[in-house]
């Protein structure tokens, strides 16, 4: 296979087939050759899922199994894609979660009735130098290495780290990756162990799309509830409003998206009567309404006009450092 680059050897690595899958050597080459992040230094075994870095390339091992490859249904499939720092990048992210370098701003949620603060959204960053990036991109990047539930974990007990010195009973939202929700055991268990959680309030956040399963999604209320945890369905109408899942697991609050929000006030009467209709549905189900994304005066109007509890966005505030909005708390 010849990859079109200045920083791949003329021979630059081999990938042989043995009896129980495939080993990778390095040949010599400059830049050398790298699995998962790290260099190796003689013929090093490949599994699925593994990434691998040739100078600048980067390539991914997919086992595909279909009736028309090879007699044992097994064959190997690299995909090359151009990636500039793609291999610091990658050893960036595997040293952020071993050295656990995040950091935390906390984003207030406003009551729409005086303009009090409800609580905060703790929202985590790389703290690493390279990986102060948007949180969308940090995740493109753990999504490559298939480390987003990793990335998720650290960066929510980052937040509450930094939290402890938020007031006692402070309402506090705290995400997650849907990622985390196929198999919640790891989520409850770091959960559980964490020192401390009883201080706030904690509303865990999750996104519509990990909310496919009632059933699954009400055992994981129960199990919140053991903890004196919350529920919060995130970016709600995204996607597909899941209407069905909203009723099984009673959640104390519906985040709705900011896609919503964004031209709300020059919206459609189509449009601004669907979502009214929804925030209607929501508050008589018991559940408190927040509007996300709203920065401006004609949102704000337009969301008290059809009904939202709560708002959510720069009109109010930006996410902040705890040191900076601990004196806009009443007691703190």
């Amino acid at each position: 296979m010849v990859l079109d680059s200045a920083l791949v050897s003329q021979q630059h690595a081999q990938i042989e087939r043995v009896e129980d899958g495939f080993l990778i050597r390095d040949l010599g080459s400059t830049n050398g050759t790298f699995v998962n992040g790290e260099r190796i230094v003689e013929a090093h075994p490949l599994r699925a899922n593994d990434l691998v870095h040739l100078g600048d390339r980067e390539l991914r091992l997919r086992e595909e199994r279909t009736d028309e490859l090879l007699v044992d249904g097994k064959t190997l499939t690299l995909r090359s894609e151009d990636l500039h720092l793609g291999l610091s990048r990658s050893r960036q992210l595997r040293q952020m979660l071993q050295k656990r370098q995040a950091r935390t701003r906390f984003q207030a949620i406003h009551r729409l009735d005086d303009g009090s603060i409800l609580g905060f959204e703790a929202l985590g960053r790389g703290l690493m130098a390279g990986l102060e990036i948007p949180p969308g991109e940090l995740f493109d990047l753990a999504t490559r290495l298939e480390l987003e539930d990793e990335v998720s974990r650290l960066l929510r007990e980052q937040a509450l780290v930094e939290a402890q010195g938020l007031p006692e009973g402070t309402l506090l939202f705290l995400n997650t990756h849907p990622l985390e929700l196929e198999d919640s055991t790891e989520l409850l268990s770091s959960l559980a162990r964490w020192p401390g959680l009883g201080r706030f309030q904690v509303i865990l956040e999750i996104h519509e799309s990990a909310v496919a399963d009632p059933r699954a999604l009400q055992q994981l209320r129960i199990e919140l509830t053991r903890l004196g945890i919350g529920i919060a369905f995130d970016d709600f109408g995204k996607g597909q409003a899941r209407l069905l899942e909203l009723t099984e697991a009673s959640p104390r609050f519906v985040k709705f998206d900011a896609a919503w929000i964004r031209d709300l006030h020059q919206a459609p009467t189509s449009r601004r009567e669907m979502l009214g209709a929804l925030v209607r549905m929501v508050r008589e189900m018991g559940i408190d309404a927040i509007a996300e994304g709203v920065e401006t005066e004609p949102q704000l109007k337009a969301c008290t006009e059809l009904g939202f509890q709560h708002v959510q966005g720069y009109y109010f505030s930006r996410p902040r450092r705890l040191g900076e909005i601990v004196a806009t708390i009443p007691g703190a």
